[in-house]
């Protein structure tokens, strides 16, 4: 029947009937199909507007006058108007309810909504282990300008009480993960304050259009911190596939900040001054293209279907960015899950990327640079659990002979003596090529409820350096897990333990020694320190699943 309706027959109707044969265990099923008369849409009628225009819900949907009648061009209508976020109930239906005579060929479809509240406040707090305590409001107006337009005004702040100049002492406790940042450039207050605006009907229904502008500041752990203010334009275009494909275009003034011994590592620019350049703000001018193929039936907490995703971004000189900002970057990723009985799910992703730039002068040498904001990192929540946030893959270590603890040490029996020891600063310098694989079981606990659930997780990744060293798999990290999920309205609270049997990374280790680094050990590789639990299980809280 759907499929006669949707070839125009409104009033299509299909009849069963069947014959059962006991004796020889058959029987037979006849269909009979009364498509009725073929018909065109002569209208649409529009009820329950009240600040919306009639003609922007009839300009949104796919239904024209004069096209033949398709069921499933109502169900897509109803999907669609439920999209723009300014309906609280829609319902598209045929207004008349039987043929008018049996020559009959043409139909009304009514479109009945109901407008959901056009301005909205929101604000909240929360709490991260990496992020620390945080803090959003946002505003959102519908409907601005007519047309179903929609304005977003919204605010964040993140590493409260754990970031200058807002710093009250919480990187000791209860953000003991940023306790290394201290006296970086990284241990300031995140925020990010934003406008944008989205036209839903970009020439077409199947177009949207959105133009922002922002200014941020965002640290990553243990890698970089950047600042910038930037414009952004982006076009999404729903295809025939269902594949929403969305370009776009930011333009930046930016800055990064990162540890100098990364430079040294990667460029060999190990006097101080010679890396400032880096730091200094720059141009950045960039085109991204990307789509999410959402086959999933939830996006909150996922039991069966798949996402796939890709992006590429590309920033050049071409376009008008900074000479040291110029890459071409491609990410992919797919997600599947798998039901198993009622309550039981399996999920695994995988997700790849990688990044070229340009040979570049620089400092009579020639160099590949790629800013650390672009570079990838792994370890954390949502990457491999068996390592903290940004603690997977190559690092740098530098002893600072200005920073330290002054400790007690026995010099000769029956004497002690205080020593100064320095401290030794980690930091990540993220790779050019990106690998992560993840396989989750999601299963109930007995006698615990629905709220209630387990994971037992295996993760493996890692981050590689093309052109510096040979591609090696057998670097691959496996870390395993278990975790426990309760559920909420806004997704499944989450805490996982991942199990990690690795020593740590090794790589350069560098001292400062006046205006320059100087390399102590090309592959130094500290001892784990600590009881057990803390030299190899690594806890993560957060909401929502990894993938």
């Amino acid at each position: 029947r759907a499929a006669v309706r949707d070839r125009g027959y409104p009033f299509a109707e299909v009849f069963r009937s069947y014959d059962v044969h006991e004796d020889s265990l058959s029987a037979r099923i006849r269909f009979e199909l009364e498509p009725g008369a073929r018909g065109r849409v002569d209208s649409v009628i529009v009820e329950g507007t009240r600040e919306i225009a009639p003609d922007v819900v009839r300009r949104m949907i796919p239904i024209r006058s004069g096209a033949w009648f398709s069921q499933s061009a109502l169900y897509r209508s109803q999907r669609d108007l439920y999209r723009l976020g300014v309906f609280g109930y829609v319902n598209v239906t045929l207004a008349d309810s039987a043929p008018q005579g049996p020559a009959d060929s043409s139909v009304a479809v009514r479109v009945q909504v109901t407008e959901g509240t056009l301005r909205r406040l929101r604000m909240g707090v929360g709490y991260g282990t990496v992020d620390c305590f945080r803090g959003l409001a946002s505003w959102s107006a519908s409907n601005v300008l007519g047309g179903g337009r929609v304005l977003d005004l919204t605010a964040r702040v993140s590493k409260l009480g754990a970031g200058d100049p807002l710093s009250a002492g919480f990187e000791n406790w209860p953000c003991g993960a940023l306790k290394d940042e201290v006296g970086t450039e990284r241990f300031r207050l995140n925020y990010n304050v934003a406008a944008s605006l989205q036209e839903p009907f970009l020439f077409s229904r199947l177009t949207r259009g959105t133009v922002s502008l922002s200014a941020e500041r965002h640290s990553e752990i243990q890698a970089y911190r950047r600042d910038a203010l930037s414009a952004n334009l982006s076009v999404t275009r729903e295809t025939r596939w269902d594949l929403p494909v969305t370009a776009g275009y930011s333009v930046s003034l930016t800055r990064t900040f990162a540890e100098p011994a990364i430079f040294c590592s990667f460029l060999s620019v190990c006097r101080l001054e010679d890396a400032e350049p880096f730091s200094e703000q720059r141009l950045q001018s960039m085109v991204t293209l990307g789509f999410v193929r959402d086959r999933s039936n939830s996006v909150l907490d996922p039991t069966r279907g798949s996402t796939l995703s890709a992006e590429a971004r590309y920033a050049s000189r071409l376009l008008g960015s900074d000479s040291l900002i110029q890459f071409a970057k491609g990410v992919m990723e797919l997600a599947v899950y798998y039901p198993i009985g009622r309550r039981t799910t399996l999920a695994w992703r995988v997700r790849g990327g990688g990044i070229v730039s340009p040979a570049l002068g620089f400092g009579g040498q020639s160099v590949r640079y790629i800013p650390p904001s672009e570079r990838f990192y792994a370890g954390g929540a949502n990457s491999v659990r068996g390592y903290g946030q940004n603690r997977l893959g190559p690092v740098v270590r530098v002893v600072n002979p200005e920073r330290g603890d002054t400790v007690l040490s026995r010099d000769s029996p029956g004497t002690e003596v205080r020593r100064f020891v320095p401290d030794t600063l980690t930091a990540a310098t993220g790779g050019n090529s990106l690998m992560i694989a993840n396989a989750e079981l999601r299963f109930p606990l007995p006698g615990c409820g629905a709220r209630l659930s387990g994971a037992a997780f295996v993760d493996l990744g890692q981050l590689f350096e093309r052109g510096k060293e040979l591609v090696d798999f057998s670097k691959t990290r496996v870390t395993p897990g278990l975790g426990l999920r309760i559920a909420t309205p806004i997704g499944p609270m989450r805490f996982d333990v991942g199990y990690n049997g690795y020593q740590p990374e090794a790589g350069p280790l560098y001292r400062k020694e006046g205006p320059e680094l100087v390399l102590l050990n090309p592959l130094y590789r500290p001892g784990r320190s600590g009881a057990w639990v803390s030299r190899h299980l690594v806890f993560h809280f957060s909401v929502g699943q990894a993938f």
